[in-house]
């Protein structure tokens, strides 16, 4: 309960930041809106093959095998994506970083994504490095930090949802 507390007030505090400097309330690139989706699905798809269980995904197992799934699914569907975007793309990419620099925010904030999910090998570190970075390029080519949210929030929910019917 007090990390669901604690998300509800981070989340308001940083979407009344972003809200002032129009970072979520911009139109969406449809475009790149499809491309992010299908290149994230079909990542995904590869790693299943390669890494079928990372550490988040027993998590969501544990959590689910202990009967608290509303609580999995708040935690992972939504608070979690929502703070991740927040700071790993709002705050990292945009306090860190000149505005006209394109590759090393996007790639930094991809390796700081992947080291934030404490990775237990490598290929599960490049697995939330790679999401990573997908979400950076996303957000700097289109400047809408509610993109970035809703591709995470929908990553999260096929994850979620699968590990669920399983």
């Amino acid at each position: 309960m007090y990390i669901l507390i604690f998300g509800g007030l981070l989340i308001t505090f940083l979407i009344k930041k972003y809200i002032k400097n129009n970072s979520l309330k911009k139109d969406y690139n449809w475009k790149l809106v499809t491309s992010s989706f299908a290149i994230m699905l079909l990542y995904n798809v590869l790693f299943d093959y390669i890494l079928p269980t990372t550490k988040n995904q027993n998590l969501i197992i544990g959590l689910i095998n202990n009967k608290t799934i509303i609580m999995g699914a708040l935690l992972f569907i939504v608070i979690g994506p929502i703070i991740e975007e927040l700071i790993c793309r709002g705050l990292f990419i945009n306090m860190l970083f000149e505005r006209n620099t394109f590759w090393m925010p996007i790639i930094t904030s991809g390796l700081f994504f992947g080291l934030l999910h404490a990775s237990s090998n490598l290929i599960e570190l490049l697995y939330y490095v790679f999401f990573g970075i997908i979400l950076s390029f996303t957000y700097k080519k289109t400047g809408i930090l509610s993109l970035t949210i809703s591709i995470h929030i929908i990553n999260n929910l096929i994850s979620y949802a699968s590990t669920f019917l399983m």
